[in-house]
């Protein structure tokens, strides 16, 4: 499904963030080749999440800016 959206959305894995809340979704974004970040507010709580390996587990929203800034990513938000 995540390289199926990209090849609609144009997208390219180096540009490309995919944020999930269940170890599917962190495994989904991984085999796709892209940066996965977990966020907790789902089924998983930040310690299951963080098993998966993602980048980073966030918080909140305002942490995905905050990444997105400090990554130089925030026209890159596929």
């Amino acid at each position: 499904p995540v390289l199926k959206a990209m090849d609609m959305l144009g997208a390219i894995p180096e540009r490309t963030i995919f944020v999930g809340d269940s170890p599917f979704d962190l495994e989904a974004g991984k085999a796709a080749g892209v940066r996965v970040l977990g966020v907790p507010w789902g089924i998983c709580s930040v310690r299951d999440l963080a098993g998966y390996g993602p980048v980073m587990v966030l918080d909140s929203w305002d942490n995905l800016l905050e990444y997105l800034n400090s990554a130089g990513q925030t026209d890159a938000a596929t």
